[in-house]
């Protein structure tokens, strides 16, 4: 199911250690299902020519926006320090109710949140754009790949580094969404991992290559649950290769070095 906005985007703001707010809501209308609420999809709307906030947020402030959709709130704590552009304009746009009816494609906690535009055709905005130039230390170490857009496709099929072709690449960014996904729901993608061969290697005892499987029961679950989550180009074997090489399972022959049962 989409995740729909369908509820005001509400801002609040702590001043030291009083406070004070402005927050609205508006009715949700909807059954729940699975978690979620049933909702008709909203109307896309006409185009928005905005002018850019002038003023940045006071950075002495805590700001908040919380987002009401029908699979329940999430909420997102701004910078203005860092970004105060952006968050301007955030919190200028979240009074004026522009994100309000909006379809969000994907939230994932802690991360990212990817949404459309209002005009639901993928080029809708407010008219204007804003720059905030990242600090000198920072460092993305965590979901680079998930952020990718199209224009990243384009850039990454145009590399004659790379395998270009088009699902691969979509998939991988895809695939990256997903593993963020599941590190929010379970913690740890390495647990998640782990769970399916119970902690431990499995070590097998093929005498030649000629016995290694392309595929085994525990690689078809795992591509079972792995496609239900979302991954994408993804199969058994492609699952079993990928187990043998960060070692949930070890395929090297009983005369090779590296068999478990010659290691310390």
């Amino acid at each position: 199911m989409r995740l729909l906005l369908l509820l005001v985007v509400s801002l609040a703001f702590v001043a030291g250690c009083g406070g004070g707010g402005d927050d609205t809501t508006t009715e949700s209308v909807a059954t729940s299902a699975d978690g979620c609420t049933s909702v008709d999809a909203p109307a896309p709307r006409d185009a928005e020519s905005l002018q850019a906030p002038t003023a940045a947020l006071d950075a002495s402030k805590t700001y908040t926006l919380t987002f009401e959709t029908n699979c329940g709130s999430f909420t997102v704590t701004l910078d203005p320090e860092v970004a105060p552009k952006t968050t301007a304009s955030l919190v200028a746009l979240a009074r004026d109710g522009y994100f309000d009816d909006t379809i969000f494609h994907r939230v994932v906690p802690g991360f990212v949140i990817q949404g459309g535009d209002p005009t639901q055709s993928g080029s809708g905005g407010p008219g204007y754009s804003t720059v905030d130039v990242p600090p000198s230390d920072a460092a993305y170490t965590k979901g680079v790949v998930a952020r990718f857009t199209g224009k990243d496709v384009e850039r990454l099929l145009a590399d004659p580094g790379i395998v270009r072709n088009r699902l691969k690449v979509e998939s991988t960014i895809v695939n990256a969404g997903r593993v963020l996904e599941a590190q929010a729901e379970l913690g740890s993608f390495d647990a998640y991992l782990w769970a399916f061969v119970d902690g431990a290697p499995i070590v097998n005892a093929w005498r030649t290559l000629s016995e290694l499987p392309a595929e085994t029961e525990v690689s078809r679950a795992l591509w079972k649950d792995l496609k239900r989550r979302g991954f994408r180009f993804i199969g058994p074997t492609v699952c079993y290769a990928f187990m043998q090489t960060v070692g949930m399972v070890d395929d090297h022959t009983v005369d090779c070095f590296r068999h478990s049962g010659h290691l310390p």
